[in-house]
Parts: structure tokens; sequence; C-alpha cells
């Protein structure tokens, strides 16, 4: 959904940089967002966080997001800086959780099953037909419901 003439505030504080990352580790959860794209969009924030003026380690409460340069007045909340600390823990144990996890999950084939279902009905008769002629679609068709049928509650390449 997109939202036209929206007012966009262009400052940037940390709790809202952790809000940035625990969204997009959400959106990746609900399949939003690939492996891929959570990753590198991930890196490229922690690399800009990196390049921000920081006091002790700590970001200030405000930057301009487009000059990365801290806001006046210069301070540093505590309860700005909990917060991205609480966030940046959520990502790193879902970090290392997604290393734990098989390549391909049981859910992964339900989301297919539910993407081709509609498409896989109405190609039923004809991929009687398409598969005798060798279809690369009626052979994807047929290799997902033969995978969807197992039904196994993990699918582990690793195993």
């Amino acid at each position: 959904m997109e939202e036209k003439d929206t007012l966009q505030i262009l400052k940037l504080s940390p709790t809202n940089l952790g809000m940035l990352f625990n969204a997009r580790q959400a959106a990746y959860e609900f399949g939003f967002l690939t492996l891929s794209e959570f990753a590198s969009a991930t890196l490229g924030t922690l690399n800009t966080y990196e390049r921000l003026e920081k006091q002790r380690g700590h970001i200030y409460n405000w930057y301009d997001i487009e000059t990365l340069k801290p806001i006046p007045p210069f301070t540093i909340s505590t309860v700005d800086s909990g917060n991205l600390t609480a966030s940046l823990y959520t990502l790193h144990s879902g970090a290392l959780d997604l290393l734990k996890r098989p390549l391909l999950e049981i859910d992964t084939l339900t989301g297919l099953e539910q993407t081709l279902s509609d498409p896989v009905k109405r190609a039923a008769e004809a991929d009687a037909g398409a598969a005798a002629q060798g279809s690369d679609a009626a052979a994807m068709r047929a290799h997902v419901r033969f995978l969807i049928s197992k039904r196994p509650h993990r699918l582990s390449l690793l195993q």
C-alpha cells in the first residue's frame, strides 16, 4: 500500500534505527524480504551506522539522514541508546538463529503451494499433454506437488 502526500521527517534517532532493524527482521520472517535482501540491507545500514559521529561509543540522539550529521542540541539519551542496544541484541540473536535453520523449510513449500494452487488447478488437464511433451512448467508443478505431498516437519539439505 502506498500513501500519497505523507509527511516525512528526515531525522534518525537510536530508537528509530533499532526499529528499522527489527522491522526488517519481521519483514524477512513474514516473507516480504528474501534472505539476500535482508542481509544486504542490514549490512548497508550497519555500515552507515559505523559512519555516524559518536560520543564515547554512543550515537547522538538525532541525525540528519541526508548528511548523517548530528542535529543540535547534541544529546545522548540513555533510553534511546538502550532501545538501540536491545534491537541490536535482537538482530544478533536472529542472525545466529538463521545460521541454524535448514536451507529449505516446509513453510517455503506451503507458500509455493498457496502461490501455485490456482494455476495448478487450472493447468491440471494441460499437464498431461504438456508433460508428454516435456514442459518445464508441468515438471515444476509436478515436483512441487510431490514435495507438498510428503509434508515433512522440516526439510534439510544438510541431513
